[in-house]
């Protein structure tokens, strides 16, 4: 013996959803609603493209930043030649001293929080000789072009959910409010008025 099942299957629920539903018992507030969801539905995924785009054109951008990073900054050994000194939480600063490769200098720069006077350290340093951060990992480019693609949809539809959720709360205090008008109509008295104080 089968069992029985227990409520419509999800395609014959959504299928009462449709606006053009020609079922009478959805009122216009329902088909205002199902057409909401739809459009909602609907521009969620044309921003699709949107962050595609998008996401494109900030991988592209920290690509060519990234190669050229890697391109102009150069890794030397500096000796570290002042006690280092905490300026903020997790943050040391010293004065260094580099001479390799034909560039020297002397800079004060953020060091390991380890370090100590006279430690080697390696440094980075741009076209100009001064200390810079080292490049970043060509892995980057893509990480933040998926990020800003992703970012634009997740807030598309947070915003469409939001949207949705605010009329359907509007819309049901109508609905709550006609189902309690014709409650009064039709129900008894004898439902209708509170009970009587003993």
């Amino acid at each position: 013996m089968s069992a029985l099942p227990h409520g419509p299957e999800r395609p014959v629920r959504f299928g009462w959803m449709r606006p053009w539903h020609p079922s009478p018992l959805l009122r216009p507030l329902d088909r205002l609603e199902a057409v909401l969801r739809l459009a909602v539905v609907a521009a969620v995924l044309l921003t699709v493209p949107l962050a595609w785009g998008l996401g494109t054109e900030v991988y592209a951008v920290d690509a060519e930043r990234i190669r050229v990073e890697r391109a102009t900054r150069t890794p030397v050994q500096a000796t570290v030649v002042t006690e280092p000194a905490e300026v903020a939480p997790y943050t040391v600063r010293a004065t260094v001293r580099w001479d390799e490769n034909g560039r020297s200098g002397t800079a004060e720069t953020s060091v390991p929080q380890t370090a100590s006077a006279g430690d080697r350290v390696t440094l980075w340093l741009d076209p100009a000789n001064r200390p810079v951060l080292a490049p970043r990992s060509p892995d980057a480019a893509p990480i933040g072009g998926i990020g800003t693609g992703l970012l634009v949809v997740f807030t598309a539809a947070g915003l469409g959910w939001a949207l949705v959720r605010a009329v359907a709360v509007l819309l049901d205090r109508r609905r709550y409010a006609a189902w309690g008008a014709a409650w009064e109509r039709s129900a008894p008295r004898r439902y209708r008025d509170p009970p009587a104080a003993v």
